[in-house]
């Protein structure tokens, strides 16, 4: 049932078939800059409109993205050429081909069809590749592999290599620097115009407060787990304090492993979800986009995937202004309510 946004709101399937039969702003027309005065415009942290939000240099990034995590060769083809059909045009990919498969992520977008400049590209430097000279390499390697002359968003996947990544593992791994040194060398693409923007991935609230001080251009986006058990409300109010769009990933609650996944058998969120006919994975997802974060709903199952693109086009039926984006009624997609979302956010945090 994981990665499926059900819902039963009439009229749906009609349009999925025309959900991106036009796009009315092309991703990549929009401006990216590394001038840190170039900030979004508004009085707001963050500029969301229907399906975008507004980067603090400009640039739109889908908020339903499409994740590719534990898919590789023809599984990750055939998954995101489904995505591509159903309407989605954010994929998020990384470097570790223990979990990701970029060279087939790059070659489906390739023989999509697709003008380039339509799809938002994220992935993710491996920390087996730190360091002034191998992130550059990295950077260089992931562009071919993605078949592109640019990539949309590149992150550092973790601060630091460790056991959990089997790729940092073993007799041949030779880090050449840290976290900070690969940061510069992304910095310096960026500027160049290989990357539109930058970030970090899995990194805590201390040290991404200890970032902020040491980098020459701010994150534009932090990626990190959250679900309603997992909030990471102090890394969320610390992006939302410095302009950074917070992505999520596993709000479906992909990172309990082997025990019982609480997002998906909790009281509360299948409460909510029996009283609007839907499931609980539709509850949580609507949930996550009420708090202005990005989402990677993740699945290989084709009705699955079309069931989370309907997302796109019940934000692109929300268009709000930035005004808008402190109050929550605009962003509840007309399903839930402000003591439903509540409830959802006073859940009891767990531990691993």
């Amino acid at each position: 049932m994981e990665g499926c946004a059900c819902n039963n709101l009439k009229g749906l399937s009609f349009w999925m078939v025309i959900l991106f039969a036009s796009v009315s702003v092309s991703i990549a027309q929009q401006p990216a800059s590394g001038n840190e005065e170039d900030k979004a415009e508004g009085n707001c942290a963050l500029t969301i409109s229907g399906e975008m939000i507004k980067l603090w240099n400009g640039v739109l990034m889908p908020r339903v993205g499409f994740g590719t995590a534990g898919m590789r060769g023809i599984a990750t083809e055939n998954a995101v050429s489904t995505a591509l059909k159903m309407g989605f045009r954010h994929f998020d990919g990384a470097e570790s081909k223990e979990w990701y498969d970029d060279e087939a992520l790059g070659r489906t977008i390739k023989n999509s069809g697709i003008a380039r400049e339509e799809i938002f590209i994220t992935t993710k430097v491996n920390p087996r590749n730190y360091g002034k000279t191998k992130t550059k390499i990295a950077i260089a390697n992931i562009l071919s592999e993605l078949q592109t002359d640019y990539i949309d968003l590149v992150l550092l996947h973790f601060p630091e290599c460790w056991s959990g990544i089997p790729s940092c593992n073993g007799d041949d791994v030779e880090i050449e620097g840290n976290w900070l040194d690969a940061y510069k060398v992304l910095e310096k693409e960026y500027e160049r115009g290989n990357i539109r923007a930058i970030g970090v991935s899995n990194f805590h609230y201390d040290l991404l407060k200890d970032a902020l001080k040491k980098v020459k251009i701010r994150p534009h986006v932090v990626q990190n787990w959250m679900d309603p058990f997992h909030q990471d409300t102090q890394v969320r109010e610390l992006c939302t304090q410095n302009d950074i769009v917070y992505t999520a990933y596993s709000s479906l609650g992909g990172q309990w492993g082997k025990q019982k996944n609480p997002v998906l058998h909790d009281a509360v969120i299948s409460e909510i979800a029996k009283k609007h006919a839907i499931s609980n994975v539709d509850v949580v997802l609507r949930w996550s986009l009420t708090k202005n974060v990005v989402i990677l709903p993740r699945s290989s199952n084709p009705v699955h995937i079309k069931n989370n693109a309907a997302l796109i086009n019940l934000l692109r039926e929300t268009q709000g202004s930035c005004d808008d984006n402190q109050n929550s009624n605009v962003h509840n997609l007309d399903l839930l309510d402000d003591s439903e979302i509540e409830r959802i956010d006073n859940l009891t945090p767990l531990q691993r």
